[in-house]
């Protein structure tokens, strides 16, 4: 993971990763990648889905145990948060989108599957959702 944040860091210079890149070395714990992934400060969310969207095969693979880590921890999340409901809850996802790309979404039949390369960050505050839509 440290190899992936270094590229990100060195090839975006103006970010100011690099001087808390010793910390997410240093302090990193599985248990922590959800947490991580959702801290605005370190762009793990960023790095990774800009890796997953690329198909930066080496920065995939620099990420390849985190990605292990928050694939746990969402799976474990899911089945303690639909335990006690086992009923179907409301989430939003804001994101900025082309008129090109809102057009083809809206006119894709309902029920039918979209497929995205990425983690999708959601909140139960609708918002949210639009904060990060930029609305």
């Amino acid at each position: 993971m440290k190899a992936a944040l270094i590229t990100f860091y060195h090839d975006n210079p103006n970010d100011k990763g690099l001087s808390i890149l010793g910390s997410v070395a240093e302090e990193y714990h599985a248990d922590a990648a959800i947490v991580l992934y959702t801290d605005v400060q370190y762009k793990i969310s960023m790095i990774l889905n800009r890796a997953l969207k690329s198909g930066d095969v080496d920065a995939l693979y620099d990420l390849r145990a985190y990605v292990h880590d928050l694939s746990v921890q969402l799976c474990y999340n899911e089945d303690v948060q639909l335990q006690p409901h086992d009923a179907v809850f409301r989430l939003y996802h804001g994101r900025d989108m082309s008129k090109i790309d809102l057009e083809r979404l809206m006119t894709t039949p309902k029920g039918s599957l979209i497929c995205v390369n990425g983690y999708l960050s959601t909140s139960k505050s609708e918002d949210v959702a639009k904060r990060y839509a930029h609305e």
